[in-house]
């Protein structure tokens, strides 16, 4: 098979797409090495402007990328992602961080109604426990 012709036009054209698919994937690869502006020219990393905060996690985007979740800014459908949490549980926790001003630890968490030491211990390496 190596070495061997494309025998008929059907063959020429895979071996056509093959070919234009190698060459798109090292141009990709060439440019997440080096990114280049519009005129061509090596683009240098900007400089980190003091002062400035990273970029913000919503609750859902922070667990959808595995990281967690910080549960004092969680809203309902948020919580709902959490293994063990319901629609009514989620409310609860709502009700209960708002009274409360927030949820500090995981011992808070288990003061609300529903939530005990089990499902606290489950939950809470998906979540942070951090004040806004």
């Amino acid at each position: 098979m190596i070495g061997q012709r494309p025998a008929n036009k059907e063959d020429k054209r895979m071996l056509v797409l093959f070919a234009f698919g190698i060459i798109v994937l090292l141009f990709d690869v060439v440019h997440l090495v080096q990114p280049f502006d519009q005129g061509g020219r090596t683009v240098e990393q900007p400089e980190r402007i003091e002062g400035a905060r990273p970029p913000v996690l919503t609750p859902r985007r922070a667990f959808f990328l595995n990281q967690p979740m910080p549960i004092n800014q969680a809203a309902a459908q948020d919580l709902i992602l959490l293994p063990g949490i319901g629609e009514q549980l989620a409310e609860r926790i709502i009700t209960f961080r708002d009274k409360n001003g927030g949820i500090a630890d995981p011992g808070d968490l288990e003061q609300v109604a529903g939530v005990g030491k089990k499902l606290s211990r489950r939950i809470s390496r998906f979540v942070t426990f951090s004040q806004p």
